[in-house]
């Protein structure tokens, strides 16, 4: 709350002042009463889970389907404020805007993404995932290599700066696979190469870096190539758009706090 500007003037119950604006941390009030109250008096949804994740609050849970009563198992829906808090299981994938909005996951083979937010594009990302995790398990010669061919690129160094939390040669891997695939993937090398060639450094320098990036380019190729054979493609049909073509089910487009949800 600080942060937003405001003072805490009284300890119990916890009360914040800021100009005209006031909020009351009521022990007896639900959590959705008293996200809604910190929604209205910091402006934003996003505001009001960076509040509640200063406070020290990880994270709350509501009825899946809360607008229609609830299912009929009782199922749960999860908002994790900060998913670096997320423990309720090892294989959940965040997807993130360069600002941090996140805007899908991919969680047990299944990908939820934000329809406010998310493209077309945001499929093939996280599918990438998704195969590239199968393609590591079912072919690890290949993957190496191409592990390897990533590696000696800038788009490495720039990914790794992107998503921090990724610590393995096999996460960092992972994500410039899916950040560089696709046609804005295409685009993003494309924009690198500009870079590169416009930006400082000897003829022989750039030379290098653009060499690197075609290899980039080869190495995605030859991991799609890889999946297409996993899911019977042809080599000419080899692309992302073919292989989606076969697993279109496995999409669920979800509002934000149900696509952040892990439950």
């Amino acid at each position: 709350m600080e942060s937003e500007g405001f003072e805490r003037v009284q300890d119990s119950p916890v009360r914040y002042e800021k100009g005209e604006s006031t909020v009351v941390l009521n022990p007896k009030a639900t959590g959705a009463d008293l996200y809604a109250e910190l929604r209205e008096a910091l402006g934003s949804d996003k505001k009001a889970s960076q509040a509640l994740a200063e406070l020290g609050c990880i994270g709350i849970k509501y009825p899946a389907d809360n607008m229609r009563g609830g299912r009929e198992d009782g199922a749960k829906n999860y908002v994790i404020f900060n998913e670096n808090d997320a423990k309720i299981t090892d294989h959940i994938r965040f997807l993130r805007t360069a600002d941090g909005e996140v805007y899908g996951l991919v969680k047990d083979g299944r990908i939820y993404l934000d329809p406010k937010v998310a493209t077309s594009e945001t499929a093939v990302h996280e599918y990438t995932h998704l195969w590239g995790d199968m393609l590591r398990r079912k072919d690890s010669e290949q993957w190496s290599h191409t592990v390897k061919e990533l590696k000696n690129s800038v788009l490495w160094e720039e990914v790794k700066e992107l998503y921090p939390e990724l610590k393995t040669d096999d996460e960092i891997a992972d994500e410039v696979l899916s950040t560089f695939s696709g046609r804005r993937g295409a685009e993003r090398l494309r924009e690198e190469a500009r870079r590169v060639a416009d930006g400082d450094g000897g003829v022989f320098t750039k030379a290098k870096a653009i060499e690197t990036l075609e290899r980039v380019k080869e190495a995605i190729a030859r991991f799609w190539e890889g999946v297409a054979r996993m899911f019977g493609v042809g080599a000419s049909e080899g692309s992302h758009s073919a292989v989606l073509g076969r697993s279109g089910e496995n999409v669920r487009y979800q509002p934000l706090p149900q696509c952040r949800g892990v439950g």
